[in-house]
């Protein structure tokens, strides 16, 4: 079993020299639409080179082949391509193209890692005459490579555990008695899953925390023996959602899902998500089962809503500050390293004349996950609660959005808690006296809180409504829209964070208005071009929108891999016809456009579709995903399904979206390179299914190159902002 990979990379330095220097040689380092230009104005002869490439190979990595894309143009002038290895050959160039290629050693029995740290790529141009010219705008390596995977690395039984947190990320401890199956369905371009997790233990109550008794130095209290004396805490297992108490069974709650197995024999967190049902079954059998959405579904859940959009204003302002307080995380029973217990910090004010509150700001140093807990003052009633990370080497205001901003009355009094999910180790600054009125700051040691006689530094901004619309002008798709839509949304307290993202390389403007953030990325998959998919990690809560890969990324071995596999191929869902609606145009008509393909009709006859979206109103935007979703549904799909095994292969690393080629197979079969759109792994009985189909149908580097100037606007009618 091979695992395939490609790296690519653009040099990061550059320089020119020969009879005739190019013109703004580093302009080929960037994909900007910049050149780097050699014009002698006569027969004359000049190189670049692009080096310091970037490609962070593991040391297991083979090399399999090097690609060298050029990104520019010549006339009247040939160019060669060299690289700086011993024995390498030297190859005609290709401008606008690709030269070498996934299996193109160029002429070298094998490319080693030393070799790919200080590849330079050098194009020689010679010019013909008064006209001859040459620009590139980048250049860049693609290196493929792979690594065998065909033995397990410990022989180690399989297990699951299913740790449990609240939901501000504090360790309760293991679901008991699992008796449920660990198996999930994941497709291409979904939110996520949920699983159902049953656990064959009656409710009872639960020792939840063992820990030393303490004397008012904070040193465990010991008996004659130098024994620490303990103290038992107990607490009902099951708490209402509602509820400020924490328990194993609790709506709200959050469950990781590690699977220990030959291939992680430490572990690897596969799922992550919330409680959000629960079914407690009494009778011979008494259970528990717990619904767990995986957080990818939080995206389906929050609105387009950017922060920039809100009106935040400081309504109570403590900004005194001469000292700090050091905030010790309590996680997986235990506290922090060298402490010798947490600390939980709380902060009481009164509003002024407000309804709204938006943030917070706070000054924090270290790193990690800070939560806030915002309650009505004198009760345990919270109103709502934000995780956020910190990053902050010296002592920085550090503003603490709310997702939503939260309703308080005006003139009402609240306060709010500030304590660490996760290990960390971060300070807050705080006055060394009591300047703010007779409101006061709290501390809690592992109980109850005390007052101290100071008070945070800290500001409430209250908040106005805020925009339901987000309009992105000459944006690319993924690294403009998507990217600032994650980034607000994660500012906001979403949990799926951005991992890997290709460029679509196209120039969109577009308007969001009243759209999940799930719509968003599905639109932002129909404006990129056919290709494009995205996949959240189930386990990391992490997106990824990427191009397909046209070679395989894994490729399997008839006989040694696999034991069930059914090659199908379908023209059930075919359409070779689209009719879309736009909206109205300015002269009281909708946008209407026909997409078809002839020769899919001609083949099949024809398969019409019809779509709307009164957004659209000019053709560029309608042709965009018009003509992408007849690429993509007009020709004959492959249905084929395979059954892996984990006892020869590591099921977690076959994720919808990447690509699978065959071998022994025989013809066709060896040939193709199919994409998984869904898995199926069933961790407890060590086998997944996997449904794969065929390649989206992409469009041409040249195609794309075109579209880069494409200019799209969808608007409503709708006003900025609800009332």
């Amino acid at each position: 079993m091979e695992q395939n990979f490609n790296n690519v990379s653009l040099p990061t330095g550059a320089t020119t020299g020969g009879l005739f220097s190019w013109a703004n040689p580093s302009r080929i380092t960037a994909d900007d639409g910049s050149n780097a230009t050699l014009a002698p104005g006569g027969s004359s002869s000049g190189f670049i080179s692009g080096n310091s490439f970037v490609f962070n190979l593991p040391p297991e990595a083979v090399i399999d082949g090097i690609a060298v894309f050029i990104d520019g143009s010549q006339t009247s002038a040939t160019s060669t391509l060299e690289l700086n290895i011993a024995g390498s050959g030297i190859k005609t160039a290709v401008f606008a193209g690709v030269t070498g290629g996934a299996t193109d050693l160029w002429g070298l029995s094998a490319i080693t890692l030393a070799n790919l740290a200080a590849i330079t790529a050098t194009v020689n141009t010679t010019t013909i005459g008064a006209a001859g010219t040459a620009a590139i705008d980048f250049l860049s390596i693609t290196v493929y490579w792979h690594v065998d995977l065909s033995v397990a690395p410990v022989d180690v039984p399989i297990r699951v555990d299913y740790k449990v947190f609240t939901k501000d990320g504090v360790y309760l401890g293991l679901v008991p008695n699992v008796s449920s199956k660990f198996a999930f369905t994941q497709d291409k371009n979904s939110a996520g899953s949920s699983i159902v997790v049953t656990a064959g233990k009656f409710m009872e109550q639960e020792i939840v925390d063992i820990s030393p008794i303490l004397d008012d130095a904070n040193n465990p209290i010991q008996t004659n023996e130098n024994q620490d004396i303990l103290a038992r805490t107990t607490v009902s297992p099951f708490e209402l959602g509602g509820s400020d108490d924490d328990a194993i069974y609790k709506n709200g709650n959050r469950i990781q899902v590690w699977v220990y197995n030959y291939w992680h024999p430490n572990g690897k967190l596969v799922f992550s998500g919330q409680v959000n049902k629960l079914s407690f079954n009494y009778g011979a059998s008494s259970s528990v089962d717990m619904i767990v959405n995986s957080d990818g579904l939080d995206l389906s859940q929050n609105l387009v809503i950017p922060v920039s959009s809100f009106t935040l204003t400081p309504d109570v302002t403590q900004t005194d500050q001469d000292t700090f307080t050091d905030l010790f995380a309590y996680t997986e029973g235990q506290p922090a390293k060298g402490a010798t217990s947490w600390r939980f910090i709380a902060q009481t004010f009164v509003v002024g004349s407000i309804s709204r509150i938006g943030a917070i700001d706070l000054m924090l140093q270290g790193t990690g996950e800070v939560t806030i807990l915002l309650s009505i003052g004198g009760t345990a009633i919270r109103l709502g609660s934000v995780t956020q990370s910190v990053n902050a080497a010296s002592p920085t205001v550090t503003r603490i959005f709310f997702n939503m901003p939260i309703e308080v009355l005006a003139g009402g009094s609240y306060y709010f808690n500030v304590l660490l999910p996760v290990f960390n180790n971060i300070r807050i600054f705080r006055s060394s006296t009591n300047v703010y009125d007779n409101n006061y700051a709290a501390l809690s040691e592992s109980g109850a809180y005390i007052e101290q006689n100071y008070d945070l530094y800290f500001v409430i901004l209250a908040a106005g409504l805020g925009n339901t619309t987000t309009t992105y002008t000459l944006q690319d798709p993924v690294t403009g829209m998507l990217s600032s839509l994650l980034q607000d949304y994660n500012i906001r307290g979403g949990i799926v964070k951005t991992r890997n993202f290709t460029p679509a390389g196209l120039s969109i403007t577009y308007e969001f208005n009243q759209d999940t953030i799930f719509d968003a990325i599905r639109k932002v998959i129909q404006l990129s071009p056919s290709g494009f998919y995205s996949y959240i990690d189930l386990g990391t809560a992490e997106i990824d929108v990427l191009n397909v890969s046209d070679t395989a990324d894994f490729t399997i071995v008839n006989g040694r891999d696999i034991n069930l596999a059914s090659f199908a191929f379908s023209i059930e869902s075919l359409k070779n016809t689209l009719f879309f609606s736009g909206g109205d145009t300015g002269g009281g008509d909708n946008l209407y456009r026909q997409y078809i393909d002839s020769k899919s009709i001609g083949n099949f006859g024809v398969r019409s579709a019809s779509q709307s979206d009164g957004r659209v109103i000019l053709n560029d935007t309608a042709n965009a995903i018009g003509q992408s979703f007849i690429i993509e549904n007009s020709v004959e799909t492959q249905e084929t399904s395979i059954t892996i095994f984990d006892d020869t292969l590591d099921m977690t690393i076959f994720t919808p979206g990447k690509t699978v080629g065959f071998k022994n197979f025989g013809a066709p079969f060896d040939d193709m390179v199919l994409q998984i759109v869904r898995r199926e792994p069933n961790f407890a009985d060590g086998f997944a299914n996997l449904t794969l189909g065929r390649l989206p149908l992409a469009l041409s580097k040249e195609l794309q190159k075109l579209n880069r100037g494409l200019l799209t606007q969808e608007t409503l009618a709708n006003p900025n902002s609800p009332t």
